[in-house]
């Protein structure tokens, strides 16, 4: 479940910081300055909600796959699909 948060959340970080990286890469004069404004930015983009919506679907996933989505399992197999699918829609993930 946190290797599936984690990724989910890395991927949803990672398209943000690079939106961010290039809109403040001219008008940001030193690299200190810009790791301050990237923090704050993706701070404040960080949606509890988001990061909910993600653990709830995962559980939900463990509930229809006899409580488990241990490796192996049609659980695990499930949470692999949700993930894929979710990168493939939100990235450029392919």
């Amino acid at each position: 479940m946190v290797l599936g948060l984690s990724i989910i959340t890395l991927v949803k970080v990672n398209s943000k910081v690079d939106r961010i990286i290039y809109k403040h890469h001219e008008s940001t004069p030193n690299a200190k300055a810009r790791q301050q404004s990237l923090n704050s930015i993706l701070s404040e983009s960080t949606r509890i909600e988001d990061a909910m919506s993600h653990l709830n679907e995962l559980q939900r996933i463990a509930k229809v796959s006899n409580g488990t989505r241990a490796i192996n399992t049609s659980g695990f197999n499930a949470t692999l699909d949700y993930i894929t699918n979710y990168l493939t829609a939100n990235t450029n993930y392919k």
